[in-house]
């Protein structure tokens, strides 16, 4: 799957112009309500040589924009032009402009248009080092009160100035614009940390008029386009409701769970295909960083793959994003007794690492022997790498035991890799959770060695099959491995370590993982090892697995999604239903989806249905329009607080725990071994069968019996 990039930002949230400008029109009344200038367009020459009045309709995004440069249709309703050489009337005919994006100023900055002394001003700035009674008066003719011993700065001479005020904290830049020789304005915008910062070498040109009407008189035609100009850029802040609101903050509060969520900085982006652009396929985008995070490089781009294929518009999670905020959230609930300082992020290879020994499992192999699997300091790693999550074990060990004494060790090196997907209950629940990729990484292998004295090849044989059964592999596969192996070792004299290859391994996870029948069931037996190791502190080989563990990591991250408004489901529970495909008992995503799109709201769209969500590099959660939202006078939607909640089993720690008693059936599940010569027969066997038949396969697996325990599950929160 194609790589999906965020261009450096912590979150994109996408959509197409089609999209975009249906809810435009389906909102204008509300937008023209917060923002009046969207809907008239009035000015004037000096002395009324030439006056402009228009009523606007809907405006619209239009092919001919690229990267920071989106281009519109500003359609005119009614209303004239009165020229030097006549009067014209423009009513349903239309204004085609480009705009600067990065010129749309922040939600919450300050920023406004100076439009008279202007000359005077520019002197002012250029000549004084504090400023003068003429640039305070200018701000406060737009409620902006400076004090007298504020500071001038050149950032470029007769172009840009940067304004400090001490006394109120705050910093503006202020630019000369100028556009086909229309008259110079200056824009004054609030200085935001981690914001662009433009620094022009020429007066910069936030709107361009393309066209404007079909006036073909040579004077009147550019002094139309003169007055437009000028009357937009006066109004340039009123963008951000024409494609946009988002509800920002300048600080967070402390003990928000969800804070890596809130948007501190946004910018805008639009791409459109090289061929056929069309209003379906071209993409506008807002850019956010979060919580305060800065972007030392921001690129107004968007990736022309955002929108997720039949959504209509999708949020994008930076890997990072991902890495520090999901996947390391239940890194800890692979192992036993670790918790999240155990563990290390490296962003720069999107991976978390263990920084001291920890312990996978402690099983139980026979009635009299037991085995402790520990790994030591950086041999186990989960990763981001594209469209998949890899889960790396490097020296994965147990020692060997007869009559109580050590008489070899297993080690086990395992590489398993899985997606994300979202699984679907009757009721329409959707849930995030893993899926084996078929294709494994041909690096995997178990390797037993025996000392001398002990060493027999039944027993090496039954040392290798439980090292294939911790990796994955049941019995009925891998007694066939397991024999290959041992017996080879046979045939070299003095040889006494034995192991399954990884081919043979890697060939077998494709088998297993390639018949729909028997990936349900091995998807289904994780979520029941999962739940098996986590009820108990010994668990029987036959129950346990690596697989195990990442349908834990994977119950943790849906109980997290799932508990983004508030709603807590324990991850025993989560794993028993999941486990039984009843999805519609399970973490609902939507919780999740619906709170990081919370502060976003395109043209007042908020009704949103989350069709898909999956990793591509970034995490992408595709959303389908339920239908356009009317909306009052309030266009952003309010920020969500949910409390700060986590599933239990994750290793997250806080200072402050939140206990709850659950009461959970657990159904034990045995196993019933197929015939390895029938799975042999069918190994021509092509996977012509799509993975959403999944959901229809039949586990072979039967009840035996049930209990009944009471879990404690603990919230706790990075």
């Amino acid at each position: 799957m194609p790589s999906i990039s965020t261009n450096g930002w912590d979150l994109v949230y996408a959509t197409s112009y089609t999209n975009i400008n249906a809810q435009i029109a389906a909102q204008w009344q509300s937008l023209i309500t917060n923002a009046p200038s969207l809907s008239k367009i009035t000015a004037a020459l000096p002395n009324n040589k030439a006056t402009l009045s228009l009523t606007m309709s809907p405006w619209q995004l239009t092919q001919g924009g690229s990267g920071s440069i989106a281009s519109l249709v500003l359609p005119i309703e009614t209303g004239s032009f009165d020229g030097i050489d006549g009067t014209y009337d423009l009513a349903g005919q239309s204004i085609t402009i480009t705009l600067s994006l990065q010129w749309v100023p922040q939600p919450n900055q300050i920023q406004f248009s100076i439009t008279n002394n202007v000359s005077t001003i520019e002197a002012d700035l250029n000549g004084n080092t504090k400023v003068t009674s003429n640039i305070i008066q200018a701000f406060a003719s737009d409620n902006v009160q400076l004090s007298t011993s504020a500071t001038i700065t050149v950032i470029t001479p007769g172009v840009c100035w940067k304004i400090t005020d001490q006394a109120s904290k705050l910093s503006f830049y202020v630019y000369v614009t100028s556009a086909d020789n229309s008259q110079s304005l200056l824009e004054v915008y609030q200085y935001v940390v981690h914001s662009l910062v433009v620094q022009p070498r020429t007066p910069a040109t936030p709107v361009t008029v393309i066209t404007a009407g079909n006036i073909t008189d040579e004077i009147d035609g550019p002094i139309l386009m003169e007055l437009i100009d000028q009357n937009i850029e006066e109004n340039i802040k009123e963008f951000n409701f024409v494609f946009a609101a988002v509800d920002v903050v300048s600080s967070l509060a402390k003990n928000d769970a969800w804070a890596w969520l809130q948007p501190t900085y946004n910018g805008y982006a639009v791409v459109e295909p090289l061929s056929t652009p069309t209003n379906d396929n071209c993409v506008f985008a807002i850019l956010s960083m979060v919580n305060n995070n800065s972007n030392l490089d921001p690129v107004l781009q968007v990736d022309p793959g955002a929108i997720a294929p039949k959504c209509t518009s999708s949020l994008l999670i930076s890997p990072t994003m991902f890495l520090q905020n999901m996947l390391a959230a239940g890194v800890a609930s692979v192992f036993t007794g670790a918790d999240r300082s155990n563990f290390a992020i490296d962003e720069s290879n999107l991976s978390i690492t263990n920084t001291s020994t920890v312990t996978w499992a402690e099983l139980q192999l026979d009635s009299d022997t037991k085995a402790t699997l520990t790994i030591d300091p950086n041999n186990f790693a989960m990763s981001v790498e594209n469209d998949r999550i890899t889960i790396q074990f490097s020296n994965l060990n147990y020692p060997l035991k007869e009559l109580g004494v050590t008489v070899g060790s297993t080690d086990i090196i395992f590489t398993g890799q899985f997606m994300l997907g979202l699984k679907t209950g009757s009721n329409g629940n959707k849930t995030l959770w893993f899926d084996p990729a078929k294709d494994q990484p041909n690096i995997t292998d178990v390797t037993s060695v025996m000392n001398p004295t002990y060493y027999e090849v039944e027993k090496i044989m039954g040392y290798i099959n439980i090292g294939l059964s911790v990796i994955g592999i049941g019995a009925a596969w891998g007694a066939g491995i397991a024999s290959k192996a041992a017996s080879k070792t046979a045939e070299e004299a003095g040889v006494m370590e034995a192991g399954a290859g990884a081919e043979e391994v890697q060939q077998t996870f494709k088998k297993i993982l390639s018949d729909p029948e028997t990936r349900q069931n091995f998807v289904d037996q994780a979520g029941e090892g999962g739940l098996e190791m986590l009820n108990n502190t010994v668990v029987n080989i036959k129950k346990a697995n690596i697989w195990g563990s990442v349908a834990k990591w994977s119950g943790t991250l849906a109980g997290l999604t799932g508990a983004a408004s508030g709603e807590l489901q324990s991850l025993a529970s989560t794993l028993e239903e999941g486990s039984n495909n009843k999805w519609e008992h399970t973490p609902a995503f939507s919780n999740f989806a619906d709170l990081a799109i919370a502060r976003y709201s395109f043209g007042g769209l908020t009704d949103l249905n989350v069709e898909t969500a999956g990793l591509a590099e970034s995490l992408q959660i595709g959303f389908t329009t339920q239908s356009p939202h009317i909306a009052t006078a309030s266009i952003a939607s309010p920020p969500i607080t949910p409390p700060t909640i986590a599933p239990t089993g994750t290793g997250l720690e806080s200072e402050e725990d939140v206990a709850v008693e659950v009461e959970v059936e657990v159904t034990e599940m045995v196993e019933v071994e197929e015939d390895v010569e029938e799975e042999a027969d069918d190994e021509d066997k092509e996977s012509a069968k799509e993975d959403e038949d999944d959901d229809n396969a039949v586990p072979v697996l039967a009840v035996v019996d049930a209990d009944v325990v009471s879990l404690r599950a603990t919230q706790r929160v990075i």
